[in-house]
């Protein structure tokens, strides 16, 4: 059976406030008949407690009464026993898939999710058992350290108070989804970089030729408008010069077998049946000038179609330039699923200052939006 289910996070430490879901009181006063108040239907949680001395037998004990009953189904998960900490401090948005072993269902069956592989990411994977254990709300509480409070003070030192000067590198395939981070990275940025796909949408606006590059035709008003409202601000905005071009098809850009003709072109002189697939030399040499110069740093998406070998040039570059300015004296912050999973894979999470695990959360932080759980923490 599957259920929509909406997922909240929860701090458990603070005074409980009934009106406030995002406010509960501490794991050792949810039990019993107090637990029914906390129940909303088609939600699941995520409850994270501080670890402490003694604490984790008793959050045993609460999860066997919860599932003792007919209100709900839960399940104990402890970050030491299935390395998340280790995971989390490598900048990765996932639970090893060992979370599925680790868990205590507290005297349930645990459920199996078939494809273990794909069901890494732990929102994924608490999606899949909160359809499993359907139609009962799901609780999953995590006894962890105290990540959370890390990401905000890392976030707010480079959006509320950074050193100058402060160059955000913005990369990924659609402007449309970044829209609200780019009119609030311009109030706070000095320079700008734009990378990836969406800077095809921005080389359109202006004339240029993008020959099959991604492009979103609808927000080619925007983009002048982005480009204006920057001049009008005094940032600097960095498109690429030039780019990596390719005329395969994008079906192959994954088969290991295909024959990927590339070479490299101006960016607003592609020719019809190619396209761009990541940043070439003279970019970046421009970016790294820029990069090197800066006192924060904070990178949001690849430049280049980085799943692709053959295109991961320029976000490797990317991420060498950051752990350059890194060690220079600069403050790094790397945030969103694939910058994330970019400088993982390429060895780079421990050259930087900080690599976010945010995910979505951290693209809305920087959008403007105030987060329960943020606003939580802060009281």
């Amino acid at each position: 059976m599957s259920t929509k289910r909406k997922l909240r996070f929860f701090n458990t430490t603070g005074p409980c406030n009934p009106d406030d879901h995002y406010m509960l009181p501490p794991a050792d006063r949810l039990v019993g008949a107090q637990l029914h108040r906390y129940i909303e239907d088609k939600l699941y949680w995520v409850l994270h407690a501080p670890r402490q001395t003694g604490k984790t037998t008793f959050l045993k004990s609460w999860i066997r009464e919860i599932n003792s009953g007919d209100e709900a189904v839960a399940c104990y998960v402890s970050v030491e026993d299935c390395q998340m900490v280790t995971n989390l401090q490598n900048g990765m948005n996932t639970i090893y898939k060992d979370i599925c072993d680790y868990a205590d269902w507290g005297g349930l069956p645990i459920p199996v999710i078939e494809d273990r592989e794909t069901e890494g990411l732990l929102r994924t994977t608490l999606k899949r058992w909160a359809e499993l254990v359907a139609p009962k709300p799901l609780i999953v509480l995590f006894d962890e350290v105290d990540v959370m409070e890390g990401e905000i003070k890392a976030i707010d030192k480079v959006l509320e108070a950074p050193a100058r000067p402060f160059t955000a590198i913005l990369g990924g395939s659609k402007v449309s989804s970044k829209i609200t981070i780019i009119e609030q990275l311009l109030k706070k940025v000095d320079n700008l970089i734009i990378g990836g796909a969406m800077s095809f949408t921005f080389i359109k606006a202006q004339g240029g030729k993008i020959g099959n590059s991604l492009c979103e035709d609808d927000q080619l008003p925007l983009a002048l408008d982005i480009l204006a409202k920057a001049k009008e601000l005094n940032v600097n905005i960095y498109l690429p010069e030039d780019t990596l071009i390719t005329d395969a098809k994008f079906e192959d850009f994954s088969n290991p077998a295909a024959v990927l003709n590339t070479k490299i072109c101006a960016v607003n002189a592609i020719p019809d049946g190619w396209t761009g697939v990541d940043a070439a030399q003279a970019a970046l040499e421009t970016w790294r000038k820029v990069i090197m110069n800066s006192k924060t740093i904070l990178w949001n998406g690849p430049v280049g179609v980085f799943e692709t070998p053959q295109f991961a040039g320029g976000t490797k570059s990317v991420a060498q330039m950051v752990a350059d300015a890194t060690v220079a004296g600069a403050y790094s912050l790397v945030g969103g699923g694939d910058s994330v999973a970019a400088v993982n894979q390429m060895g780079f999470a421990d050259k930087v200052s900080y690599v976010s695990t945010g995910g979505g959360a951290l693209l809305e932080y920087m959008e403007g939006i105030e987060l329960p759980g943020v606003k939580a923490i802060r009281g």
